[in-house]
């Protein structure tokens, strides 16, 4: 999937809100334009990861460590 990302210094962000009919909308992803762009020049934007992510009707989303770029659903 190809995402566009917003250029730096705009106080943007890039979400990805998975759904499903009888399901609630779940960010599965989020991440600062700002952050991202600084893994593109610093060369880590191999650390970004986008976990896999299974809707249930009552699930609820869990960001374990608010620095992280990793969002899972639990």
């Amino acid at each position: 999937m190809e995402l566009a990302v917003p250029t730096a210094n705009q106080q943007t962000e890039v979400t990805i809100i998975t759904t499903g009919k009888g399901y609630q909308h779940v960010v599965a992803f989020r991440i600062e334009a700002n952050n991202f762009h600084e893994k593109i020049e610093n060369g880590t934007i191999s650390d970004l990861q986008i976990a896999p992510v299974e809707l249930d009707t009552d699930a609820s989303l869990t960001q374990h460590n608010a620095n992280s770029t990793t969002i899972q659903l639990e």
